[in-house]
């Protein structure tokens, strides 16, 4: 297992059925993700809940676990969940200068 939580999936982690030679890039920070082929993973919440685990491809950014990527993630997230467009424009700004500062 690669020790990401399921919450990123669609973000900066995707999985596939194996060998579905598909090509993603992270939602957060665009870089193209790095795929671990036919790991055993969970499909769901509830098969990781009881540790239910299948054959897939997995794909992740390769900035998954450096701090600065988690930031991100979270601001995205929080731009996602408020309902006011001023503060969303704000964390947007916080956003850019966080990628500006650390894209590679």
């Amino acid at each position: 297992m690669i020790g990401v939580d399921l919450g990123h999936r669609g973000y900066d982690l995707f999985i596939e059925k194996p060998n579905s030679g598909r090509t993603f890039f992270c939602n957060i920070c665009g870089k193209k993700t790095v795929v671990e082929k036919s790991i055993p993973y969970p499909s769901s919440f509830a098969d990781a809940f009881s540790k239910k685990l299948d054959l897939h491809d997995v794909y992740k950014c390769p900035h998954i676990n450096e701090k600065w990527h988690d930031n991100a993630f979270e601001l995205v997230q929080a731009i996602e969940k408020t309902p006011s467009k001023r503060i969303a424009e704000l964390m947007k700004q916080d956003l850019y200068d966080i990628l500006k500062e650390n894209r590679k």
